[in-house]
């Protein structure tokens, strides 16, 4: 007979028995989970962990297990550098994003940044900045400041790659305000590392030093080692920048064995490609090559189209080096045709303006002055381009392509010029017209050159008659009489004061900049991007340098003759 107080007990300890269960595959699950806290950077035991997981979750259809699962397998690829994997995975979990955003918000904060950032490196700029801003959505709309300023981090990242150095710092700043105002101090190396990368762009490089020694100092202080490394790497970069390749080496060395460790391979593949590039500068061919074969192996395996950019125009740099021409233009073309498909203007001017310096190796100077154009171009446009359309129209309007089918065909109608009186005829035109030239040049030389020794000669009467004492007081506290200094030369982040009658230079910590605007009401001018001089003190005025009253010769370059005459005028006519 029925008994429905049978039937509910029934009821009552299969729910009890299913409780049971879900609790106990919860407990596992999240075991598991904290195990994999352990090995966050060592992908291959993460991938392990996420595919346990995921059986586990599968098994009992426990949908927030399949999520942490997912998650799992997504990061460990991501981590490996196979992006097309960990966005399949990623995808996967943001299929539940409806029903459980809410409640399991990190974890879908994680997915959605790493699938935008993972496509972006994928070589889809476009397509990730559109998973960036449902990233901004989802921090904002779950009161997350501190996602709020990594999504701005990282859309910084994004237009800093697409050639818009001047909005990733806008972007940038607005995170490192929001993590000021937070006090999160370990979230600042990354930022900063980032600064650092785009005032290296915008060929700051002692700013950007000081970025990655103070991400380094802050990273290591809080132990926050994946920026410590990340800010080697790029120490690494400004050195090679800097043409200090040995200081390059030191810092990747550091970082080399970690990457291997952990197996991080993308960033291991980016070591091993500015190693390459270091021993090109020490002019070490074996191991360039070896270095760079390695990076263009390992970011084929990746499908990395960025990092094949990069190392195929490191490669083309170390055969250009070697004089190499024709394959240093080979490497430099598949360079431009990965550059091409990112959209990747820094890469693209970087091959374009050594194809310019092949070529006028070569003596084809017709096509180094077409990419040569194209190459200072793109260098002028390049904080302000926004799409390949902009690059297209750039390339085509210097032709630099040379399979012209209509200029060859005019070429073979045009063979009489080729006959050997007329080339006689052109080569003694273009000869007259370079003397005339080079006459003029040399005329308008000296002509320059007395005006300005001629400003000088009014600028140091009038300096003698100024007998104000004057005192420049530096960091170091030291003190000095600005009469008595001769000159200031920038050597790194320091500046060395040079000053009558004494053998060693007072040094200071400080940018010349800061100095120009101390000095240049004292009769200082900057004369070379290293030196700033004291006008009072210049004896003589050549062409190319200038000589001071104790017999110091210093260069005097192109560029600062014009603010030189500039300032003798302006100061000469106000004394």
């Amino acid at each position: 007979m029925f008994s429905p107080s049978r039937y509910l007990t029934a009821l009552l300890l299969v729910f009890t028995f299913y409780l049971s269960v879900a609790q106990q595959t919860d407990k596992e699950i999240e075991a598991l989970a904290t195990e994999a806290l352990k090995y966050e950077r060592v992908p291959d035991s993460m991938s392990a962990i996420g595919s346990k997981i995921l059986s586990i979750a599968k098994n009992t259809a426990n949908e927030p297990g399949l999520i942490e699962g997912y998650l799992m397998l997504g990061h460990a690829n991501y981590v490996k550098g196979d992006f097309k994997t960990s966005i399949r995975y990623y995808d996967s979990l943001l299929a539940y994003k409806e029903q459980w955003a809410s409640k399991l918000y990190v974890k879908f904060y994680r997915a959605q940044r790493n699938k935008a950032i993972a496509t972006i490196r994928s070589g889809k700029t476009d397509e990730g900045l559109v998973q960036f801003e449902k990233l901004l959505q989802l921090t904002i709309e779950n009161d997350d400041a501190l996602g709020t300023a990594g999504t701005y981090n990282n859309i910084g990242i994004s237009k800093k790659n697409e050639g818009n150095v001047a909005e990733a710092i806008n972007l940038y700043a607005k995170a490192i305000h929001i993590y000021d105002s937070l006090d999160a101090v370990t979230a600042m190396p990354s930022v900063l590392i980032n600064i650092g990368i785009a005032q290296s762009l915008m060929g700051n490089n002692p700013k950007s030093l000081e970025s990655f020694h103070e991400a380094v100092k802050i990273a290591k202080r809080h132990k926050v080692t994946r920026d410590e490394y990340r800010a080697y790497n790029n120490l690494a970069v400004s050195f090679l920048g800097a043409d200090q390749a040995d200081s390059a080496i030191f810092y990747l060395k550091k970082s080399i064995p970690r990457y291997k460790k952990n197996n991080i391979k993308r960033e291991e593949y980016l070591a091993y490609q500015n190693l390459g590039a270091a021993f090109t500068l020490k002019k070490q061919s074996d191991s360039a090559y070896f270095y760079l074969n390695k990076s263009i192996i390992g970011f084929k395996e990746l499908e990395n189209p960025r990092g094949l950019a990069e190392s195929y125009s490191r490669m083309a740099d170390h055969y250009y080096e070697m004089e190499k021409y024709d394959e240093a233009i080979a490497y430099g073309d598949s360079s431009i045709t990965k550059a091409k498909s990112i959209d990747n203007f820094v890469i693209l001017k970087g091959n374009y303006s050594r194809l310019s310096s092949i070529y006028e190796s070569k003596k084809d100077f017709e096509k180094a002055n077409q990419y040569l154009k194209v190459s200072q171009e793109i260098e002028a446009k390049l904080f302000q381009l926004e799409s390949s359309k902009q690059l297209n129209e750039i390339l085509t309007k210097y032709q630099v392509d040379q399979k012209d089918d209509t200029i060859k065909a005019l070429h073979k109608e045009k063979s009489i010029y080729q006959s050997t009186a007329f080339l006689i005829s052109v080569i003694a035109a273009v000869l007259l017209i370079f003397f005339i030239l080079l006459w003029l040049r040399n005329k308008n030389s000296k002509k320059e050159l007395m005006a300005l020794r001629a400003e000088l000669a009014s600028f140091n009467e009038a300096a003698l008659q100024d007998k104000t004492p004057s005192l420049l007081h530096l960091k170091s506290k030291a003190v000095i009489d600005v009469k008595e200094l001769l000159y200031v030369k920038s050597d790194g982040h320091y500046l060395e004061f040079y000053t009558e009658g004494s053998n060693k230079p007072e040094i200071d910590r400080n940018t010349l900049k800061d100095v120009i605007e101390k000095l240049s009401s004292e009769g200082f001018a900057q004369v070379h991007k290293s030196y700033l001089v004291n006008l009072a003190q210049i004896r003589i005025i050549n062409s190319t340098k200038l000589m001071l009253e104790d017999g110091t010769w210093l260069p005097l370059s192109r560029t600062y003759k014009p603010h030189l005459k500039e300032t003798l005028l302006h100061t000469t006519s106000n004394s």
